[in-house]
């Protein structure tokens, strides 16, 4: 009896071993399913409506835009920079090393804050400063000048006061005024403290010996210049003196 039982254990043992590797030998399916494979279409598709949304929104903003081979729309970049052709806007700075407007036609900046045009040197320091707000112009720097269209100045100012025209006139800033030429005025009007004349003209006639002396009478031409004449001669003037 015990021979017999031990028989029909291995036999059994044996069978479940051929089981086991029928089932080892049965193909098995590759892949994902089930919610993760319900995850994985979900995220495929929402990146496929992202990219589409993607190429819209880009086409959209070439057609408002208006790219072209050329640049942007009125801004076309070239060889020598950049050129502009009607209105555009800057919402930010602007570095440029020259600005020119287009032939016969003349060139707008228009600011609601205000237009600040300002020079740096070669270490960055701010050395000139033109602002142009709502109702001033303002400019700071050594030297301001204002030009004719021959380049002659008429307004220079500096440190060492304001020339009017040929540097004829100049205000030192300290309530004077300096006159290195002719003054003319229809009044002949003038009021101040006093009076200083250098080096004015000095009449000698012909007639009699020439005035040696340091006493002088101030006289005074129709044409409105002013002479030396000698004293207790009724303002006697040469041919000359009043041109």
């Amino acid at each position: 009896m015990g021979r017999g039982s031990s028989r029909t254990t291995n036999d059994n043992s044996n069978h479940g071993d051929r089981d086991e590797d029928l089932l080892d030998d049965r193909p098995q399916p590759v892949g994902i399913y089930g919610w993760r494979k319900r995850c994985l279409y979900g995220f495929i598709l929402l990146l496929i409506i992202l990219t589409v949304l993607n190429l819209a929104l880009l086409v959209w903003m070439l057609r408002v835009l208006n790219f072209n081979w050329d640049g942007v729309e009125n801004v076309k970049y070239t060889e020598d920079g950049m050129r502009i052709e009607g209105q555009v806007e800057f919402l930010d700075s602007l570095y440029t090393e020259k600005i020119q407007s287009l032939q016969s036609k003349p060139l707008k900046i228009d600011s609601s804050r205000g237009v600040h045009i300002r020079a740096r040197n070669e270490d960055n320091n701010i050395t000139n400063n033109f602002v142009i707000a709502n109702k001033t112009v303002s400019s700071q720097c050594e030297l301001f000048e204002i030009k004719n269209s021959k380049g002659q100045t008429k307004l220079s100012v500096s440190n060492s006061g304001v020339h009017f025209g040929n540097m004829d006139v100049t205000f030192t800033g300290s309530s004077k005024v300096n006159f290195t030429g002719s003054i003319a005025t229809p009044n002949m009007y003038l009021q101040a403290k006093d009076y200083y004349i250098k080096k004015p003209r000095v009449s000698s006639p012909q007639s009699g010996s020439p005035y040696i002396g340091t006493v002088y009478e101030l006289c005074i031409c129709e044409t409105g210049r002013l002479f030396l004449s000698k004293p207790n001669s009724d303002c006697k003037a040469t041919d000359t003196i009043c041109q």
